[in-house]
């Protein structure tokens, strides 16, 4: 379905003119996807065919942390009485339970395998670079420049994350 969509500049009527100026505004057409079905919000959808054919589905993995915040400071309490059957000191006992705890903090465990955004980006590139060798035109190649562009961010995320040794972690 397609909607046409009249973005105004401030100050503009609805005809896209400002009084005695008889300036243009911009009109882009917009078209709506009104059938997309978010299954899952974040990890599983269901998507219109072209043609009218049965949905299509597509889901993303799934995964949650671990450990409770209740299991992390149980984690913590047994490594601190651990910790005093071997004596020291306090501070060391509590060292040990920081440790422990961190050890395991932010550890994810998958609730259902699936495709990830770099994934689902790539295959849209290769898909929009197909379209565009069959009727090349410059919107196509705007568009596959922006596909390209999301994956390097996504992809300089990842690399970052690995770096900070918190890839797969629930960690910021």
């Amino acid at each position: 379905m397609k909607k046409e969509v009249r973005s105004e500049p401030e100050g503009h009527d609805e005809q896209g003119t400002e009084e005695g100026q008889g300036a243009a505004g911009n009109t882009r057409l917009l078209t709506t996807h009104n059938n997309m079905k978010i299954i899952t919000s974040g990890h599983e959808y269901e998507l219109d065919s072209f043609e009218g054919g049965a949905p299509q589905s597509i889901k993303f993995i799934n995964k949650k942390p671990k450990y409770t915040q209740e299991e992390l400071g149980n984690i913590y309490g047994a490594a601190v009485v651990e910790a005093r059957k071997h004596g020291g000191f306090p501070s060391d006992h509590e060292h040990a339970g920081y440790e422990a705890r961190a050890a395991v903090e932010g550890q994810l465990s998958t609730v259902h395998d699936g495709t990830t955004n770099e994934e689902v980006l790539a295959m849209l590139i290769d898909r929009m670079n197909y379209l565009q060798k069959l009727c090349p035109c410059r919107e196509n190649a705007i568009v596959i420049t922006k596909l390209e562009e999301s994956l390097m961010w996504l992809n300089k995320r990842t690399a970052e994350r690995k770096a900070r040794n918190v890839e797969g972690k629930h960690i910021a």
